[in-house]
């Protein structure tokens, strides 16, 4: 094809397409008559409502994702409290402090025999959990007591 007629068929096409739509621009704006006499002869007559099914919503048992099935809201039995028996301390007396540095070891007599604590250390089940030049605070089978330097 040489570049003439590729000009022509391109310039009828694009006559054509802007035609159609010169055509669908003039059909909307044309008026029709419309007979208002037949619109008026209908009567209303309501449609008539039909009940629907009434639908409920449902927990589904089992799990789409997983394939597993849930039981329903499972029973909670109150468990039985633990008797709580007092943890009785062993014969403690808080005796001092001695320093070397910023090191601080503290003094502690348990039953009778002094013993050398530093901070965080166990001896005997028996936790120096802090301590300070007065008091220091011990910590024996899940129970926190605070003992002083006597006078």
């Amino acid at each position: 094809m040489d570049k003439q007629l590729k000009t022509y068929v391109l310039i009828a096409g694009v006559v054509v397409v802007w035609g159609m739509i010169g055509y669908q621009i003039y059909s909307k704006f044309t008026t029709k008559e419309f007979n208002f006499q037949q619109q008026q002869q209908q009567s209303y007559q309501p449609k008539t409502i039909h009940n629907k099914a009434q639908y409920s919503i449902r927990k589904h048992e089992r799990d789409p994702f997983l394939g597993t099935v849930t039981t329903a809201n499972p029973v909670k039995v109150p468990r039985a409290k633990k008797a709580v028996s007092p943890v009785e301390f062993p014969n403690i007396r808080f005796n001092g402090v001695v320093k070397h540095g910023k090191k601080r070891a503290y003094i502690i007599t348990v039953n009778g025999s002094q013993e050398l604590f530093m901070r965080g250390e166990l001896k005997r089940g028996i936790k120096l959990t802090s301590g300070t030049n007065n008091t220091v605070r011990l910590r024996y089978k899940g129970v926190t007591k605070v003992f002083t330097l006597p006078k």
